[in-house]
Parts: C-alpha cells; structure tokens; sequence
C-alpha cells in the first residue's frame, strides 16, 4: 500500500494541482495508476491527509518500514517548487555604477530535483571488466531502481551507456503516460538512431548534444528530439541542460549511468540527491565508479553529506542529500532519525 500510495502522489505532483484539504483513500482501477480520492472526515480507510500548512500526512497506524519507504521517495514525490528569492539588499542613496554583465547569461536556478543512483561491491567496482552490472543488482535494489524509474520524470545516461546497453529504462515501471521520457548524453551527436530507445512509440527518446552539432543530430532524429546546449571543457552545459529539462515540465530527474556521467553531474553541483548502494560481493577487478570528479571533490576537504542509512534487502544504501547544510557529526544517531521524521499533533504523521 506504500508503494502505490507513492504512485497516487507522484500523480498529483506531475498534475500540478493543489489538492483541496481533507482525508484521502485510495483508488484503484485494473491497468490505471492509482489516485487519493476526497473522503469523509473520519474515514477508517483514509490513507493519507493533505492541510495546506504541514503537507501530506499518513495515519500513524502504518507500520515503521512503511513510513520508512515514503521517507526514502518522498524527495521525488514533493511537488517541485523554485528556489526562495533572496531579500533584495538595501541600495545606497548615491547612485552607484552599474555591475558588469556576464558575456553569457547564466540560466536560473532550475527547480525540482536531479537524484542519481549506483550500486558497487564491497572494493568499489560498479562492473566487471566488459561492463556488466547485473551481478550487483539483487532482486531487492533492482526493485529499487524500478521504483526510482517509476517515480522519475526523465531518466538519463551517457552516450557509451546507449551504445553498449540500448537500456529500455521502463520495464515495469508501470502505467506513466509516456513518462519517464528517456535522455541520452551525446555531445558529438555520435549514437545510432536505430537503438530501440530511440524507437519506442509510447516516448521516444531525446539525444542531448553540443550546440555545434545540434543541426547534424536534428537530421537524424528530428528536430522535437534534440536538445543543443554549450560545452564547456567538452562537456555539455548540465545546468542548461536541467534548466531546459524543466522547461518540458520533466521536474524529476534519475541520472542512472554510467559512473562518469553521474561524476559528470557531481563535479557540475547539478545532483540534489545520491543513491549509493553497496552489495557484499567482491569483484576483484572491474569498472570504476565515481573516479573524475575534478575539482568537485579535494583531498585535503573531502565531503561528508548529510546521509541515511537504509537496508535494501541484504544490502547497504546511502541516501546522501547533496544540498542539505552539514550536520554536526557530533549530534547522536537517535537525534538524526528524530530529526528525520517529524510527527505533528492529531492523528496523522507527516512524511518527513
């Protein structure tokens, strides 16, 4: 019932509506999402509570490893909102002259949320050597990641990814209306247009490419389903590229691969979110994992994110909040789980 109570928010997130205040059950009809429905007050089959002042709680007679799911998808299930404008600073009487403009506008902050996820063995290899991943994925985090699929608005991997793998990015990711639409990295427009990602009729997929060969890829894919934007250093403009995602309404975004395009994301500060998860198998040798993340990462200040531990099955997975301020290392664990899950007075529990 979590699980498909996280279906019927995700809904109403991409539907952009603010629902009205009250008690809500579930709906559920055979080949369709499920919705919250409107009830009476006082409704022993309410699910959940939407007050405009605290959000979406869920009755506290659900048990802990239920709240504990919707805490861990919760970020991907909120409705997006753009960033607080900051307070405009006093001007002084004396007119000043005026601030240099940059050569090239810098896109708005983008709002919604980026999330990655990467699975690795116990000595940090996310593949074998040819590049299979399979041997790190239990039943229970490829469950996982179906469930980030299901939940995200677009999905996105590297060219090297669509070229070695031709990933579908949907299997029993369930009824979404075309979503989640697929992104391929590609800066030189350098793929084959004939994978079966690029060839799915419910949401053929986007090739994202320089500026410089956005003509060449727009003759071969189509002009609908190319998105140009500038390289910086040979690589592709992720702010841009979020900003232009955002655009399209596609709030969410699950960067799934390979290690150097999610490391892409870490050195640009474009990811919100990190799922890493480590399996307790030894692999000996293999692929790397997050190893470019340039001037992201420094030796001497190496960075600690806020993050919760959480058992997937038989494995460990951090959830790392890559833009919450760094907590006192000091504060107990107890304190940290108290601080995660909030309980407000009355008879629901707020998803934290």
């Amino acid at each position: 019932m979590a699980w498909q109570l996280c279906l019927a928010l995700v809904g109403q997130r991409r539907r952009r509506i603010e629902p009205d205040e009250g008690e809500y059950r579930l709906h559920e009809a055979a080949g369709a999402a499920p919705e919250l429905r409107l009830t009476e007050p006082g409704d022993p089959h309410a699910v959940a509570r939407w007050l405009r002042a605290t959000g979406w709680q869920v009755a506290p007679t659900w048990p802990p490893a239920a709240v504990e799911l919707l805490n861990l998808y919760w970020p991907m299930l909120a409705a997006p909102q753009p960033a607080a404008p900051q307070p405009a600073a006093p001007q002084p009487a004396a007119p000043q002259p005026a601030a240099p403009q940059p050569a090239t506008p810098q896109p708005a902050a983008p709002r919604g949320i980026a999330i990655a996820q990467l699975s690795q063995s116990l000595d940090g290899w996310i593949a074998t050597r040819d590049g299979d991943a399979s041997v790190l994925l239990s039943i229970a985090l490829h469950r996982h990641r179906l469930r980030l699929r299901a939940l995200a608005d677009a999905i996105v991997i590297g060219a090297s990814m669509a070229a070695a793998d031709d990933p579908a990015l949907r299997e029993d990711a369930g009824p979404q209306d075309g979503l989640p639409m697929r992104i391929v990295l590609d800066p030189t427009a350098r793929v084959s247009p004939s994978l079966a990602l690029f060839n799915d009729a419910r949401a053929p997929a986007i090739i994202v490419c320089g500026a410089d060969h956005q003509r060449l890829a727009e003759s071969r894919w189509g002009k609908g389903r190319v998105i140009g934007v500038p390289v910086i250093k040979r690589r592709l403009d992720l702010k841009t590229l979020l900003a232009r995602l955002r655009e399209r309404e596609l709030d969410v975004v699950l960067v799934e691969g390979g290690g150097s395009t999610i490391a892409h994301f870490l050195e640009a500060r474009c990811l919100d979110r990190l799922h890493l998860a480590q399996t307790g198998v030894l692999l000996g040798s293999g692929r790397e994992g997050l190893h470019s993340l340039g001037s992201a990462v420094s030796p001497h200040e190496p960075q600690r994110p806020d993050a919760r531990l959480y058992r997937i099955g038989d494995d460990l997975m951090w959830d790392c909040d890559l833009r919450a301020p760094a907590k006192s290392r000091s504060a107990g664990d107890g304190e940290r789980r108290a601080a995660a899950r909030l309980v407000v007075p009355g008879e629901f529990m707020r998803i934290a």
